[in-house]
């Protein structure tokens, strides 16, 4: 497992966590508030965004580095055919 696909499992395990802990937390302080599921549901949405936010700009930064690595390797073989003809 590469060491960005371990940052990015730390970072989304944390933030599981993270909004666990908060969910719990905000949900006991305001239970006796009307309201209480309400406030409950927008955290855990604005958690859960930010989770999927996450997971979109990862996807992106392989990607990129996919092409950036496939490029690359074409221009290797582009000079290996160049090499071969002279």
């Amino acid at each position: 497992m590469s060491s960005l696909a371990r940052a990015f499992l730390a970072l989304e395990t944390f933030l599981i966590a993270f909004r666990r802990m908060h969910v719990h937390r905000f949900a006991s302080h305001t239970r006796a508030q009307e309201g209480a599921s309400a406030a409950h549901e927008n955290i855990n949405s604005y958690l859960t965004l930010a989770l999927r936010r996450a997971r979109v700009q990862l996807t992106s930064s392989i990607l990129l580095a996919i092409k950036l690595h496939l490029n690359c390797l074409s221009v290797l073989h582009t000079r290996a055919q160049e090499g071969a003809s002279a």
